[in-house]
């Protein structure tokens, strides 16, 4: 299956060392695997929401990609 993300999405998992090529055809495991790295970050950043605005964002937009990418998944 192929990943095909914007040009932000992108931007913010290159930012946690997260490389998706959308030429690649990706297995199952291989989208698991993306999807627990995104998932931590997500995590990371869950675990100071209640303290600052912006790790609440940037756990919402982590979590959203996660989200796009598990509903590529097919069924």
């Amino acid at each position: 299956m192929r990943i095909i993300l914007d040009s932000n999405e992108t931007k913010y998992l290159i930012e946690k060392e997260i490389i998706i090529d959308p030429l690649v055809e990706y297995n199952d495991d291989e989208v698991f695997e993306i999807l627990d790295k995104i998932r931590d970050v997500e995590i990371f950043y869950a675990q100071d929401s209640s303290i600052s605005v912006q790790a609440d964002e940037l756990a919402n937009i982590y979590g959203n990609i996660a989200d796009k990418i598990q509903d590529m998944l097919p069924e």
